[in-house]
């Protein structure tokens, strides 16, 4: 039986997706598949954004900061603002004139996460890659250029990679020892679908071979990224892990409470839940799938006693099972948790 923490949403799309997530390809075959390279990309790296204009320049500042040793890729930039006269404009004009690449602004004004990045996609027009990242991130300065270096020595029609946490302030003692912002990572070359479309390179083809990407009946609730690799997935599309392509990601105090980390992670185990149930509802997967919740709410009381001597580390860590396991029911019975009314670090 899997950990908790292998218990994200994606992992339902890593299945799917294929049973050799866990497997790297043998020399031969990427030296085969390598001889399709794309000798001069063109990427349209793309960042929606809401209210949060100082992360936004901070993200913009890590992105004119790349670096290009292995290929020399012709980028532009694509920010999309989720309202109407919102502050990201205003940033986009200040940094343009200095900007090493191309700077697009652009406004979806319908609320919700599915929605501006949809538009992204559709502004980002006929490039051969999309580099996702969001508006609370900064790159690497080889982010980019190790996602393209993966991609062309794999041919991959993705391309995932880690994401570190930068803590606004000190954290508590607890979160630090729990580890609870940090996320699963591979050896490079892995087979695995990422932990999400905030550190991604996708083929923009297969992009247009499924119709609308992202998901918008999930405008708030999240989770449009796993449908997305899922239904990629079945599409026949591959994914590989890059795993010194790193982006750290901005951790506001606000994240750092167990009321945030507990409804995150009963919102994971939402979106499991109703993946479970909108794209494999036969018998056998519900029956696992409710298996899984089953067995994540029991671990979660049995070990609520003996971990609360740890204090909220141990709490913490009971809750994440219990949440997830919750979650997973609610998910199957078709409810919807919208985490994403509230906007943190603005």
């Amino acid at each position: 039986m899997k950990s908790i923490d292998e218990f994200t949403a994606n992992d339902a799309a890593r299945h799917r997706a294929t049973k050799l997530n866990n497997r790297t390809r043998s020399t031969s075959e990427v030296a085969k598949r390598s001889s399709t390279a794309f000798d001069r990309p063109s990427v349209a790296v793309c960042a929606i954004t809401f209210r949060r204009p100082e992360w936004l320049e901070k993200l913009l500042r890590g992105i004119a900061a790349l670096r290009f040793e292995h290929i020399q890729p012709e980028v532009r930039v694509v920010i999309v603002e989720n309202e109407e006269d919102g502050p990201g404009r205003a940033v986009c004009d200040r940094l343009r004139p200095e900007f090493p690449f191309p700077l697009e602004y652009h406004v979806e004004p319908r609320r919700g996460i599915p929605f501006a990045r949809n538009t992204a996609v559709e502004r980002a027009g006929e490039v051969d890659f999309i580099a996702f990242i969001d508006d609370d991130e900064v790159p690497a300065s080889n982010w980019l250029d190790e996602l393209l270096r993966v991609q062309s020595a794999h041919d991959s029609d993705l391309v995932g990679g880690p994401i570190l946490p930068i803590f606004e302030r000190t954290p508590p003692d607890w979160i630090s020892r729990g580890r609870f912002h940090e996320h699963l990572r591979y050896p490079t070359g892995t087979r695995t679908f990422p932990n999400g479309t905030n550190n991604v390179l996708i083929r923009r083809e297969r992009l247009s071979s499924i119709g609308t990407p992202f998901d918008e009946q999930c405008a708030l609730s999240g989770g449009t990224d796993s449908r997305l690799f899922a239904r990629l997935g079945a599409d026949g599309a591959t994914s590989v892990w890059a795993d010194e392509a790193i982006v750290h990601e901005w951790i506001p105090m606000s994240r750092c409470t167990l009321r945030w980390l507990a409804r995150r992670s009963f919102r994971i185990g939402i979106n499991h839940g109703s993946m479970a149930r909108d794209f494999n509802p036969c018998v056998r997967s519900i029956s696992r799938i409710v298996g899984r919740g089953s067995f994540l709410v029991v671990r979660g009381l049995v070990t609520l006693p003996v971990h609360s001597i740890r204090g909220k580390e141990g709490v913490m860590l009971s809750f994440k099972y219990l949440t997830r396991g919750a979650g997973i029911f609610c998910g199957l019975l078709g409810f919807r948790y919208q985490e994403y009314k509230t906007i943190h670090g603005h």
